[in-house]
């Protein structure tokens, strides 16, 4: 019985080390700190209203649903092109052109770093960002001119 007992001890650390975090264990509130403020609230955003809803291949089943949910792990993220593209798309109408470029620098670099490599080129996670951009111009700008049959530039 000494025996297990000296033993104890020694495998704890290797068992920990041995299985990632799952689910249940990663918090969505530090998960995406590495990112500036405002991609960081995408990630939390996206995460919080489309983690159960998004295609994967790489379930984790939520107690709390039925539904075959995102893992909150860089091995599930990095490799599932439907988390990319909807946070690509939210960062490109919530924070900008720059923002959606420094998010993918940033996704490809911790993937990477992690031995995933994205789902999708950075360079197409930034072209889905650049075309969730609000491409409007306000009515306020457009000036309209009913002028004489007269040839005048304007």
């Amino acid at each position: 019985m000494k025996a297990f007992t000296y033993l104890l001890p020694l495998a704890t650390p290797l068992f920990l080390t041995t299985f990632p975090l799952t689910n249940a264990q990663a918090d969505p509130q530090t998960f995406w700190s590495d990112y500036p403020t405002c991609e960081e609230q995408c990630h939390e955003s996206v995460w919080a209203s489309q983690q159960c809803t998004l295609s994967n291949a790489c379930p984790c089943f939520s107690s709390s649903s039925s539904n075959s949910c995102l893992c909150l792990a860089d091995s599930c993220l990095c490799t599932t092109s439907s988390w990319l593209i909807a946070v690509a798309q939210c960062i490109g109408r919530t924070c900008g052109a720059e923002d959606v470029t420094t998010a993918a620098s940033i996704a490809a670099s911790a993937c990477d770093g992690n031995g995933y490599g994205l789902a999708i080129a950075s360079t197409a996670l930034v072209s889905y960002g650049i075309a969730a951009i609000a491409t409007t111009t306000p009515t306020s700008k457009i000036i309209y001119c009913v002028l004489p049959s007269k040839n005048i530039r304007i």
